[in-house]
């Protein structure tokens, strides 16, 4: 039973296709988002409403609300009864407190932004006492910054020029659940496409996965498909072999076991790449920050040399003071404002957001020299996959596998080109989704039982991958659960 399951298996496809990765079959689930509320106390999370105002599902931005919603069942609540679940875990947990006392929302789709306040005010009036709480719809100070970043990027696109905060908000939030959605492509969406890409994403994405799973999850991953693939493409590819010998009476026009191979192997490279890439901004975006920005805030903030130590002191995670460790500290500090202080302190955020995009500009162009070489490379190795028969015999095949792997190069020289890799490696998968179900349909039932008949030999190996790959999931989900529930207590028992 177990090998009739794995042939079914791989019949169906030799590569795992694209992220989200490992979501179960709570993914087949079908959800219709009628409004998006986003809340950032840090933590940040998002609820995704029905036309009810249910909850239909409950994305975590960061691993600290992973921690606040680990183990909670939000889903099916009504809105104004999650809101007082996230009020209350948000003070049991000391999220809110004297010194974190500021909460960002934003609304999107058919529910009222003043309502949904409304709603969140009270829920925190009721569990946080007298702690003075402000809330706001102004955006992050990091929202603020790269928004302000997207702008100057993208001078020319009067769509992204009229973007609002709440408006980049939602497509932030969208391409982090799609990495391969671009900017220019996000601004022509309505509030409803990007909602339910968050809504159907998050669906995906489990509670427990926090970076550290992620990143072992998909290097178990990379193996799985690269041994896998390894295996089984080549089967795929001999009936089309075996008649290539028959010139003249071939039962197949196009070896489309071949191009398949070309996009399978092509999406596994890819994927390599893209995790490497990843790898890459991550160090990059953990570059120390110039002792002489944070001079200039802290004379934009106007702190006593006491308070600068404080400053230092709180902004430097181990050992190291980054981008992102300083816009924590900046969040909480533009969070606390009140509206008018935030009115009165505009020149003053702004001056911060000038120095802080100026340090992340130096990290982005790092980063692209980076790319350029990484690019060049990985094109070569794409080109080498095509086969030198195929040049002749599948030459509009080819030429459009060649014009996506283009795409590649001219995305290092655009403003996003992740998102745009990760499009051509869709791109790729869909491609091998399609030629798989050809390849089906095409193959007399001769050949399909002898391709059967090769992957029904080779079950006992791919039933070792599979548990190979399994037992490192496993160990990651149980140790990603292990760190969450400890997260979770410390903050309870602190």
């Amino acid at each position: 039973m177990k090998k009739q399951f794995i042939k079914l298996l791989a019949l169906t496809s030799a590569v795992v296709m694209a992220f989200p990765l490992f979501s179960s079959c709570k993914k087949n689930e079908e959800v219709k988002a009628a409004s998006h509320v986003a809340i950032d106390v840090n933590p940040s999370l998002s609820l995704s409403l029905d036309e009810d105002n249910k909850v239909i599902t409950v994305h975590a931005s960061n691993e600290d609300a992973q921690i606040l919603l680990y183990g909670e069942h939000l889903k099916g609540l009504d809105l104004e009864v999650a809101l007082e679940k996230i009020a209350e875990l948000s003070v049991e947990l000391d999220y809110v407190n004297a010194d974190n006392h500021g909460i960002n929302v934003s609304v999107s789709g058919k529910l009222g932004e003043n309502d949904v306040i409304g709603k969140l005010e009270a829920a925190f009036d009721k569990e946080a006492g007298a702690l003075d709480i402000n809330f706001s719809s102004d955006g992050t100070f990091t929202d603020l910054r790269i928004l302000e970043g997207i702008k100057a990027d993208f001078s020319a696109n009067v769509d992204v020029q009229n973007l609002t905060v709440t408006e980049y908000k939602l497509i932030a939030e969208a391409q982090a659940v799609d990495g391969a959605l671009s900017i220019e492509e996000a601004v022509k969406m309505s509030q409803e496409e990007l909602m339910q890409i968050i809504a159907e994403g998050a669906i995906a994405i489990e509670p427990y996965a926090t970076k550290a799973y992620n990143t072992a999850v998909s290097a178990a991953s990379r193996v799985y498909n690269e041994l896998k693939g390894g295996l089984l493409d080549v089967i795929w590819m001999e009936p089309y072999v075996k008649d290539l010998v028959n010139i003249f009476n071939r039962k197949y026009e196009v070896n489309n076991g071949a191009l398949y191979n070309m996009y399978a192997g092509s999406s596994r490279v890819l994927g390599v790449a893209i995790d490497g890439i990843e790898a890459m901004i991550e160090i990059k975006n953990n570059t120390q920050v110039p002792t002489v920005v944070l001079d200039n805030i802290a004379t934009a903030l106007n702190l006593t040399e006491e308070q600068k130590t404080a400053f230092i002191a709180e902004v430097t995670v181990d050992g190291k003071i980054t981008i992102n460790s300083v816009e924590s500290y900046l969040n909480k500090w533009f969070k606390n404002l009140t509206a008018e202080q935030r009115a009165q302190l505009k020149t003053t955020v702004d001056a911060i957001i000038d120095d802080v995009q100026a340090f992340a500009v130096t990290i982005d162009n790092s980063i692209a020299e980076e790319y350029k070489a990484a690019v060049v490379k990985l094109v070569k190795d794409l080109n080498d996959l095509i086969p030198d028969g195929l040049k002749t015999i599948a030459g509009a095949y080819v030429a459009e596998f060649e014009n996506l792997v283009n795409k590649i190069s001219t995305a290092v020289d655009g403003k996003e080109p992740l998102p745009a890799i990760k499009a051509v490696k869709k791109a790729f998968d869909g491609e091998a989704t399609r030629l798989m179900q050809t390849m089906k349909e095409e193959l007399t039932k001769e050949d399909l039982a002898s391709v059967e008949s090769a992957i029904e030999k080779v079950s006992g190996t791919l039933e070792g991958y599979e548990k190979s790959f399994a037992d490192a999931k496993a160990k990651a989900e149980a140790e990603a659960k292990a760190w969450l529930e400890n997260a979770k207590a410390n903050r309870k028992n602190a």
